[in-house]
Parts: structure tokens; C-alpha cells; sequence
């Protein structure tokens, strides 16, 4: 009997001690067995985000909206028409104009215009290499369009511009894209800086606004400059041959124009001479990393333009001198 009274209170001392460390640990202390349990109900999940590559969309709310961080969160649909709507209503009731029509201030016309994008719940991105083209992306980034919005004589003018066939990995059609076109092939290149060494301007690191055939205002100084190194018949110190006998092959002409054989020698004095004007001016590289035939100039950070200053000529094989005008970055992009 005393074995037993024994045994009972030695089964009852260690239930008090197991209920005792556990509400040590938090739970609620109880007297007697439990017979319900009471769990905190986990958090619900957020739907997971899909993001751009970490990186791929800079913080500068002149060229890309905050939308892009997160095509997931890209709302509008695209219909066609209402979408088209929307856009041409935005795009003619957005920034201040002159008394003809022209927007006075293309920059702050973007900026305001991706603002009032974003609040949409839409992703733009300005396409600086595209003439001002503005990229916009919807239906949780899978669909885009790519719309030119004002002219090269600055007037609005907002039209569809996506064209057709593959482009960048996804298929275009007429008037968009699907899935969305990637962002990185859209956003503007880094500027390029000390490209000229002798530059007195200095790099503006500050956004490209649109990359368009604006007008050339250095056109003239190239033609002089080119003109002039035909003629050039100056011997260079250390030298026995004529400046433009070492530049080009006199023993051919075309079109009043003797080809370039040292092409080294062509870029090298075209942009000592755009230097001695008070230019700044350099020759670009191609995607491989070699120089290419397109030359950069500026005078200020206001804008730069590009031409291309070394023309096939049909037939012969050669390349002539001579000038073709591709575009005004504004601003500098060097």
C-alpha cells in the first residue's frame, strides 16, 4: 500500500515538473492534461515579385519611370486603341511650347510625361538611341510599345512606332511587342569619358535626353576640314611627301576626291584641326572596340553630333572622304 501511495506521488511530481518547463518555454501553463491545441496561424505569403536583374534600371526618373523595377507591377492592360488614347492624350497635354507649336524644353517634357506614365501603373523608358522614342511597358511586362513622340522639328506628335519582325528576343508587330522588350537593350549607354584628352569641356555626367537628327551644326567645319586636307600640299617636319599625298592616294579620283589610304593619319589630323578650332571631338569605337568611321563632336555639354567621315564609294572598292550627318545627342554624351 505505502509502495503504491509512493509511486503515485512520484508520477505526480514529475507531471507538475514537465507542465513547469514548458511554460517556461513560452507556453501557456496548465494544471491538467490539455485537450485542445492553440497554434498561431502562419503569416500568409506574399506573392513572389519578379524583378529586373539587380542593377539593369538606374535610379534617374528622366530616362526610366519606377515602375521598371518591378514589370510585375505594371498594370494596365494594353488595348490597343484605349491604350493608344491614353498615350496621345498624355503626350499632346504635356509640356510648355513655344507661340509655333514646339515643346520648349524636351528634358522636362519627359520627365513630367514618365511621371504621369508611372502613376499609370506603367513602366516608360526613354530610348535615347531611338530619336526621343519612348518605350512603354505593360500587362505585368509582357507586352510593350514603342511610341516617337516629337519630331526632329520639336512639335508633339505621338504615333506607334514598334515595326515588325524579331527584335531583341521577342517578336514585334506592328504596333508592339510581346513579351515586353528587355530593358537593358532599351537604356541609353554609359557616356564616354576622357575620350579627349584635350577636351577643355569636361563630361556632364547627367542624362542623354533624346539621340536625334536635330540638324547638324558642325557639318560646315567638317567639310572645310576635309577640303582642306586635299589640298594640303605642306611636308610635314622629318617628312618628304605632301601632307595629302601621305592622307590619300592622289593617283585616283572620284567624284573630286582622292581616297583615303592612311586612315590613321585622316582621323588623327581632322580632329587636330577641330581642336585648333576650339572643339572638342574624338573617334568613336564600334561594338568590337575598334575604331569605327563615326567622329564625336562638341563645343559644350549642350549637345554633341555624330557623322560618319569616311564614305564607301560604289564600285572601286574605296573609301572617299566626305561627311553623312547622323544625329545630335542632347546632351553631350562625351
Amino acid at each position: 500500500m505505502k509502495k503504491n501511495l509512493f509511486l503515485n506521488a512520484a508520477m505526480a511530481l514529475a507531471f507538475i515538473s514537465a507542465v513547469t518547463i514548458v511554460a517556461c518555454k513560452g507556453t501557456k501553463t496548465s494544471t491538467g492534461p490539455s485537450t485542445s491545441t492553440s497554434t498561431q496561424p502562419e503569416p500568409t505569403k506574399a506573392p513572389p515579385v519578379v524583378t529586373t536583374p539587380a542593377g539593369s534600371v538606374p535610379n534617374r526618373p528622366d530616362i526610366v519611370s519606377t515602375n521598371c523595377g518591378n514589370l510585375a507591377g505594371t498594370t494596365m492592360n494594353f488595348d490597343t486603341s484605349g491604350f493608344g488614347g491614353t498615350i496621345k492624350k498624355l503626350a499632346l497635354n504635356t509640356g510648355a511650347m513655344d507661340d509655333r507649336g514646339r515643346v520648349t524644353d524636351p528634358h522636362q517634357y519627359f520627365i513630367d510625361l514618365i511621371g504621369k506614365l508611372d502613376a499609370l501603373g506603367l513602366c516608360s523608358i526613354l530610348a535615347t538611341q531611338e530619336d526621343g522614342h519612348l518605350v512603354v511597358i505593360g500587362s505585368g511586362g509582357q507586352r510593350s510599345e514603342d511610341w516617337a513622340l516629337v519630331s526632329s522639328q520639336g512639335f508633339r506628335s505621338p504615333s506607334n512606332q514598334s515595326g515588325s519582325g524579331p527584335s531583341n528576343g521577342v517578336q514585334c508587330y506592328g504596333d508592339h511587342c510581346t513579351p515586353a522588350r528587355p530593358i537593358a537593350s532599351i537604356l541609353p549607354p554609359k557616356k564616354q569619358n576622357n575620350v579627349d584628352p584635350t577636351c577643355p569641356v569636361a563630361l556632364d555626367p547627367s542624362g542623354q535626353w533624346w539621340f536625334a537628327n536635330t540638324g547638324s551644326q558642325f557639318g560646315a567645319d567638317l567639310e572645310n576640314i576635309i577640303n582642306g586636307m586635299q589640298a594640303d600640299t605642306s611636308i610635314p617636319e622629318g617628312s618628304t611627301t605632301p601632307l595629302n599625298g601621305q592622307i590619300f592616294n592622289l593617283n585616283v579620283v572620284n567624284g573630286g576626291k582622292h581616297p583615303i589610304q592612311n586612315f590613321g593619319l585622316y582621323y588623327s589630323t581632322m580632329i587636330s584641326r577641330l581642336h585648333d578650332k576650339g572643339d572638342c571631338a574624338w573617334q568613336e569605337l564600334d561594338g568590337s572596340g575598334n575604331p569605327s568611321n563615326n567622329v564625336a563632336i562638341k563645343s559644350s555639354n549642350a549637345f554633341s553630333e555624330e557623322f560618319d567621315v569616311a564614305n564607301a564609294s560604289a564600285g572601286d572598292g574605296n573609301q572617299y572622304p566626305g561627311y553623312s550627318y547622323k544625329g545630335t545627342y542632347h546632351n553631350a554624351n562625351f
